[in-house]
């Protein structure tokens, strides 16, 4: 079986204050590859996908938002939300060290200029939703073989775009065979191939993109005219579908990693 991950962000993972949401949310959506034509057929005109304009946040109404978190809650399909609270003054503190000292780093090892801190959170909260979503993929597929992750595109250094894609995976593929070893399924050789960007518009790209912006409502200033907290309820009914804060995960591992003086290759920084 071939396990398709699609992966979009929402919120900007910046600490000014005139920013629009105090979170920064990554949300993954996994299913069997095998059944992925009947999914989109399903949910086609709902989600938009075969209009001549993809259906942007804007054109979903509150009422069109609560339908289609019914219809994914009932969708073979699993979602995996992580969010960090950007207004959380001791994670700004130590994501402002990090960014420095692994700046440093980079310049010192690699001779590349500094990696923003938007480009920092993102492959922190990348990582907090592919690893947990393909474990929990494996639990419910146990027949699971080869791992496709799609993420909407988004803006990096160009000398880091090869190897983060590449190397993301390798990690990825090395921790999950890593965490089978220890539970006694030494036989599993789950392949996970290299990210992959959405760059061009494709119904994979429209269905992550209608769900992070439904996903997305429950996070915005409640005096927003597009603030719900029900689409995301509804998605959240289906147990297997989970959300979770990773603002003091990622904290810990900062420190961890400025601690140790550790920066993996690439600077890709978190290794499960």
């Amino acid at each position: 079986m071939s396990l398709i991950i699609l992966f979009d962000e929402q919120g900007t993972p910046t600490f000014n204050i005139e920013r629009e949401t105090d979170f920064f949310l990554g949300i993954g959506a996994a299913y069997d590859e095998s059944i992925e034509k009947s999914i989109f057929d399903s949910i086609s005109e709902l989600f938009g996908l075969k209009k001549s304009k993809p259906l942007k946040n804007r054109n979903i109404s509150s009422s069109k938002a609560v339908e289609i978190s019914k219809v994914l809650s009932s969708l073979p399909i699993l979602i995996d939300i992580a969010f960090m609270d950007l207004s959380n003054s001791k994670f700004h503190k130590i994501v402002t060290e990090y960014e420095e000292k692994s700046s440093a780093k980079r310049n010192n090892v690699r001779r590349v200029r500094k990696r923003p801190i938007s480009q920092i959170l993102h492959t922190f909260i990348l990582d907090g939703v592919l690893f947990e979503l393909i474990a929990k993929s494996i639990q419910k597929y146990s027949y699971i073989s080869i791992v496709k992750i799609y993420m909407d595109n988004w803006s990096m250094p160009k000398s880091d775009k090869g190897i983060a894609l590449k190397y993301r995976s390798e990690s990825l593929q090395k921790n999950i065979r890593n965490v089978l070893t220890k539970i006694g399924i030494v036989e599993n050789s789950i392949e996970v191939k290299p990210i992959q960007l959405l760059q061009k518009d494709s119904y994979r790209k429209r269905f992550i993109d209608v769900i992070a912006s439904v996903v997305s409502r429950a996070f915005l200033e409640r005096s927003n005219k597009r603030f719900s907290e029900e689409p995301l309820k509804n998605i959240l009914i289906k147990k297997e579908n989970k959300m979770k804060d990773i603002t003091e995960r990622t904290i810990g591992i900062m420190n961890n990693l400025i601690g140790n003086d550790f920066f993996p290759p690439a600077n890709f920084e978190v290794d499960q």
